[in-house]
């Protein structure tokens, strides 16, 4: 089913496929909420974050929320103070239309300039909210955030709707998804290039549907060659289950393979709706929000092998007991250890922590915490590590005000 996550007044859809189970596990690790947001209607610190968080080099965490601020989201940051709280500041608040509405998540560059995506807004195209989304710069003068608008998508062949955080190559290039566009409406993989003059779009695939795959809601990773890898939600077969996808650059032309097809059937996932995350040893892990052994989800390894790639499932999500709905992708510490949330489900029903340890060959879970409302609820971004192995995330929903405005937490295994 699709469930619709919305807020009113500006009509913010993400959609996400899903199913529903039940059964039960405890937590194993403290979990600690950083900041909680405010809610209507005093909600200008925002409210809704739910693409996670990225550090700085000096600890502080950076972020956005769908919603809030002007009414259209922020992009903000929290800062650790001595006394161990952190203190929130809106580093930018969109005004919506052209200004762009509804922010996915930011990315730092080398210079510490911050990028993202606005899923909605920019002024261009027939898309809900006054435009297909955009694509935004934040530089800092001095103790202000000056914002640029890089792109505004038309939702045409050019892609719209872009739902996941942007990666950037060694040149500063920008790259990611749309849901929609493209030369056959159903999402594309763009790049913008940065010229002496300003920046251009290229799509670099337009996805076709049937075996080709459809609708990408995540975003992009690279490998150690600069190919492109990630998923789509849909197409991929008569199953409809997403395809894992990788793209290679031969000479001029981009060339894309299909690596898996997710069928749903015999244990495999369904809904690749996670990024996608490499490991030292060049094995590539995600999560599924639908398909497995009970039809709730799976987190997946691929590892190259002589004859091509395999897949494994690693975990199939039980419903109430480890929770189900996985579209956060999956974190690898130095170790191996692996790390994500579920959206829906787990014992306190809200969402849960999960990790994931290699012995001998044996993948055992821990629910390292369960979400239950007041703590937070529905964690739906990727998970972060600092140096000490903790975990830093958001949630989009709930959070102690009892307003269900999200929060930023930490989980400390």
């Amino acid at each position: 089913m699709f469930l619709q996550m919305s807020r009113s007044g500006n009509g913010m859809a993400f959609a996400i496929l899903f199913l529903l189970a039940f059964n039960t596990l405890s937590s194993a690790a403290d979990e600690e909420a950083l900041y909680t947001f405010r809610s209507a209607p005093d909600c200008l610190d925002g409210r809704s974050p739910n693409s996670g968080v990225v550090f700085d080099n000096s600890g502080n965490l950076y972020g956005t929320a769908n919603a809030g601020g002007a009414g259209f989201g922020v992009v903000f940051s929290l800062t650790p103070q001595p006394n161990g709280n952190w203190t929130e500041d809106v580093l930018y608040a969109f005004s919506g239309f052209d200004d762009g509405d509804a922010p996915s998540g930011v990315v730092f560059d080398k210079l510490g300039n911050l990028f993202g995506t606005t899923v909605y807004g920019g002024g261009a195209g027939t898309c809900t909210n006054g435009g297909c989304g955009t694509v935004f710069e934040l530089t800092k003068v001095g103790s202000v955030w000056m914002k640029s608008t890089l792109y505004r998508f038309s939702g045409g062949k050019d892609g719209g709707v872009p739902l996941a955080n942007l990666i950037l190559d060694s040149h500063g290039n920008i790259y990611g998804t749309t849901s929609i566009g493209g030369a056959y409406g159903l999402g594309s993989v763009f790049a913008l290039i940065r010229t002496q003059t300003g920046w251009t779009e290229k799509v670099i695939h337009s996805f076709a549907g049937g075996n080709d795959g459809s609708t990408p809601m995540a975003g992009l990773t690279f490998d150690n060659n600069g190919h492109l890898f990630g998923t789509t939600t849909m197409g991929g077969g008569p199953s409809n289950g997403g395809t894992l996808f990788m793209l290679a650059r031969t000479g001029t032309a981009v060339r894309e393979t299909i690596l898996h097809r997710f069928t749903g059937s015999d244990g495999d996932g369904s809904v690749a709706c996670s990024p996608l995350t490499f490991d030292e040893k060049g094995n590539l892990y995600g999560s599924t929000g639908g398909g497995g052994a009970n039809f709730l989800g799976t987190v997946f390894r691929f590892s190259r092998t002589k004859s091509g790639i395999r897949e494994t499932i690693l975990l199939s999500f039980s419903g109430s007991g480890d929770g189900f709905g996985s579209c956060s992708g999956i974190t690898v510490n130095a170790t191996g250890d692996l790390y994500g949330t579920t959206f829906f489900g787990g014992p306190g029903g809200d969402g849960s922590a999960f990790a994931l340890k290699n012995s001998g060959g044996t993948w055992t879970e821990t629910i390292l915490y369960s979400f239950s409302g007041l703590d937070g609820s529905g964690p739906l971004g990727s998970l972060v590590l600092d140096s000490a192995g903790n975990l830093y995330g958001t949630t989009a929903l709930g959070g102690s005000n009892g307003m269900g405005a999200g929060n930023v937490f930490e989980v400390m295994p």
